[in-house]
Order: C-alpha cells, then structure tokens, then sequence
C-alpha cells in the first residue's frame, strides 16, 4: 500500500474549506498552498459566484504572509478590493441612512445581510451589495425623499416594495414583510409584526426581530432565494455563523421549530442546518489512498 495522502478536494472543496477559516477566523493550513495552484482561479470566480470574496480570500492571503509565499496571490488582489470596497460603501450608506431615520424619528428595522455582517469579523464578511429595512409605512415616502436626495433612483422589483439603487448600493424599502414562499398556506404571518419588534439597545426609534424571528425570517427569505436541496454557500455560509457564533446558541429552539413547521420550512431548515454543518465545520483535510 502507497503512502497515505492528505487532498482538499476540488475548487468547491477547497474554497468551502477557506471559507470555514473566515467563519471561524482561523489561519489555514499551509499545506494547502502546495495544491490549490491549479484550482485557484476556477476558486475566485466561485468565490465571487458565491459572494464570499473576502470570507474566502482574506484568510488565504493571511497565509500566504505568514509564510512568505505569494505564488497565485494576483488573482485575488482586484476581486478582494473590489469586495472590501464595496462592502465598506454599503455599511457606510447603511449608516447615513439609519443615522438620517433616527435623526427625524421615523422607526425603522434593519433585515437580513445588513444585520448579519454582524457576526462576522470585519473584513472578512460575505459580500453584501444591498441592504434591507423595513419602514413606518406612515412615514416612508420620507425615507424614499431621502435616499432620492442621495443620487438613489427607483429600480422596479416585484418582491419588495421599493427598490433604490445608487451606482453599487442598493436598498430594498419594505413598508411591510412580504413572507411566504406559499401564501395560500398561512396568510399574513408577519401582518402583527408592528407588535412584535422589539426596541433597539439606547433607541426607540430602531426596532429589532427577537433572535428566533430574525433567524425564521431569514431562513424563509433564503427559501425563496436559494435551491431547496441544494441551497448556495452564501446561505450556508450565514446559518452556520447564525447557529454556532452569537445569536443561534440561546435560541428558544421549541418556538423556532413550532414556527417553521407552521411555514412549513422544517425540512428546508435542516437541509441548510446540515449542509452547513458539513461545509464549515473544522474538519481534518480529506484522506484517500494515493
């Protein structure tokens, strides 16, 4: 029998492992460098595919100075500034904005990419692109004024209520939650949500999901953006920082899952709870026989 070999796998596989490195802001392994050179550039368009640019490459160059080794580095130089700087753009508009809604008390609530950035360890966040709130509907037409004022034209989107784009940033306006995958099955789930938010740390004007509706909104908002068996590994990427880092370990698992068996995305949830789990989790590079 040959030798016992240690292999990442293929592109896939080698930028899920570089991406579980960002998620658990870890230093990959150096033996990696002597195989992902033939894999590296189909591994920088996935990542961008993927929107986990800097959650993959960031650890990557990390290593490549630690060990002084550059081999492949140009491939990422532009697609990580490009990320990093839009990513840094988006949070900054987010800012401005919120800033702005605070300033003339108009309440707002902060959903999905926007609010899970914040898990992650800046810089090494997925690629954001947009930012989703949801707005006193009394008062939203003010919040449009606003972002109009900034240079935002309307884009047309059939699923929120207003889209606004501004060169790279993009806010999605929602005076409402627009919530089910299938409306006929339960009507109106979020049409209480008013009641249901929460006041912000310091403020009354931002307003806040519990951690359990925050993470059963966002696990039917990536039901309707993502593959039911197969979901993509930014929505992977996500879940598992949901479930393993911060919110996700003081759930109140028994009113989660009564919540996504009304909704009827039990299944879709531990598809993407498993999926996610296997994608990340800190594992030992793949064995084979060589």
């Amino acid at each position: 029998m040959e030798e016992r070999k240690h292999t990442y796998g293929g592109a896939e596989e080698m930028l899920k492992y570089l991406a579980g490195c960002g998620l658990r802001s870890a230093v990959p392994a150096a033996s990696l460098l002597s195989e992902i050179g033939p894999f590296e550039e189909e591994i920088v368009r996935l990542a961008q595919e993927e929107r986990l640019t800097c959650l993959a490459g960031l650890p990557l160059a990390l290593l490549r100075r630690q060990v002084q080794q550059d081999d492949g580095a140009d491939l990422w130089t532009q697609p990580l500034t490009d990320a990093i700087e839009s990513n840094a753009r988006m949070i900054a508009a987010c800012k401005k904005f919120t800033d702005y809604l605070t300033e003339k008390e108009i309440r707002f609530t902060v959903l999905e990419d926007a609010v899970l950035c914040r898990l992650f360890d800046w810089p090494a966040v997925p690629d954001l692109g947009s930012a989703d709130l949801l707005i006193d509907p009394e008062r939203a037409e003010e919040a449009e004024a606003f972002l109009e004022s900034e240079g935002y034209e309307i884009v047309n989107h059939p699923d929120v209520d207003l889209v606004m784009k501004n060169g790279g940033e993009m806010f999605r306006i929602r005076r409402w939650l627009r919530s089910l995958p299938n409306p006929g099955d339960v009507a109106d789930y979020y049409e209480d949500i008013a009641v249901r938010l929460q006041e912000a740390d310091g403020t009354k004007v931002e307003q806040v999901l519990s951690q359990e509706d925050f993470y059963i909104y966002h696990i039917l908002y990536r039901y309707r953006h993502t593959s039911r068996r197969h979901p993509d590994l930014f929505t992977l990427a996500g879940i598992y920082q949901i479930l393993t880092r911060g919110i996700g370990r003081s759930f109140d698992w028994e009113h989660v899952d009564a919540e996504l068996e009304t909704l009827g995305l039990t299944e879709f949830e531990a598809t993407c709870r498993e999926q996610a789990m296997e994608a990340f989790e800190d594992r030992e590079l793949r064995e084979y026989e060589g």
